[in-house]
């Protein structure tokens, strides 16, 4: 995926996400919107404590260079996309068990 690329990048995310993140636009009208600024780059990712909840989502830890968050996956069809995101502030980050 290149930076920049916002259908591949929203195509990551549940309707319900998106329309947390973005409003009240249509995710299947995004690609005409334009002018929305993407960062360019990312540093380091990583994902650590994944687990397996009851009502079939998944939940990790995903750090992102210094941000730490806590990420809701839903399944749709044969993917998982992102249906919550919560970023931790630097006192409640929680530390991943090795």
């Amino acid at each position: 995926m290149r930076a920049g690329d916002w259908q591949r990048i929203t195509a990551l995310m549940t309707n319900r996400y998106f329309r947390s993140v973005f409003g009240g636009v249509d995710p299947q009208n995004f690609a005409k919107i334009t002018g929305i600024p993407i960062p360019q780059t990312a540093g380091h990712l990583s994902v650590a404590e994944v687990r397996n909840l009851e009502d079939g989502r998944v939940v990790a830890i995903v750090t992102i260079d210094d941000a730490r968050m806590l990420v809701l996956f839903a399944r749709q069809g044969d993917r998982f996309l992102i249906d919550y995101v919560y970023r931790y502030s630097d006192a409640e980050a929680p530390t991943p068990s090795p």
